[in-house]
């Protein structure tokens, strides 16, 4: 069941529920309406063998309802003065297996995308148009889900999706189109030159081929400057973890009686 947001209408307390025939019954959570033998007029509305058999809960975003009923597209309805449209208003090119329950990610109302294992792989589609954005067979030698659990479903928390599996806890997040080709791992006095000039290569996350015509947004300098020592190492934290001590420009030294300037 998907209990949903406050509505507009005469019934503002609704949840949404399917089953394994694929039928879709939305329900006044105030009056669930009780067993009718002639039917479910009494209940909010029905839509009969609608979305495919469901294995699962669908789920809610930015006033669409999402459904992944096994072997069947993805649909998702309009919801809008407490009812559901009678159609999908969008749904996916590709049936989708399994009837595992789906999950979204977004920015509020913005940047929405619906992520839900099907088969033997974890997919993400754009929640505005369900168009696919991804699949972890897209590079199965490196994205790949082990054997799954039955109805195992995918979390989402601080830019990453976890799934567990049979056996382990896969975690997928954004790969970094900026890599590190050259002059990685050593470390020189502040306004000293580096024994080895630093490189970066932008490359696909999933090729490896490089990408050409893009401007790099650091200079491939050969001194370690404290204008470069915050776009390497990103927090005060690392850089007392690495044991690197930046100063301000046309600052002198800190000394052992004198906390860095980060603390102060």
């Amino acid at each position: 069941m998907l209990v949903l947001p406050d509505q507009a209408g005469a019934h503002p307390h609704l949840l949404v529920a399917s089953g394994k025939e694929g039928t879709v019954y939305v329900l006044d959570r105030d009056n669930m309406g009780r067993f009718n033998a002639a039917g479910d007029t009494q209940i909010v509305q029905e839509f009969p063998l609608a979305v495919g058999p469901m294995f699962s809960s669908p789920v809610y975003w930015n006033n669409t309802v999402y459904f992944t009923g096994n072997s069947k597209p993805i649909k998702g309805y309009g919801l809008s003065g407490g009812l559901l449209t009678s159609v999908p208003i969008i749904q996916s090119l590709q049936n989708q297996p399994g009837g595992h329950a789906p999950s979204i990610s977004a920015t509020g109302n913005t940047n929405g995308i619906l992520w839900v294992i099907g088969g033997p792989q974890l997919s993400a589609f754009n929640a505005i148009t369900l168009a696919k954005l991804y699949g972890t067979n897209q590079l199965a030698t490196r994205d790949a889900l082990p054997p799954m659990a039955h109805f195992s479903t995918q979390t989402i928390a601080n830019g990453r999706v976890y799934v567990g599996t049979q056996a382990s806890l896969r975690v997928y997040g954004i790969l970094p189109k900026l890599l590190a080709s050259g002059g990685n791992g050593q470390s020189a006095a502040v306004f000293t030159a580096l024994p080895i000039p630093l490189q970066v290569s932008a490359a696909t996350a999933y090729s490896g081929g490089a990408i050409s015509g893009r401007p790099l947004p650091l200079a491939m300098e050969a001194k370690m400057t404290a204008s470069m020592l915050p776009r390497l190492l990103p927090t005060a934290k690392d850089w007392r973890a690495r044991h690197i001590r930046c100063l301000k420009p046309q600052r002198r030294l800190p000394s052992p009686h004198r906390a860095p300037y980060w603390q102060r």
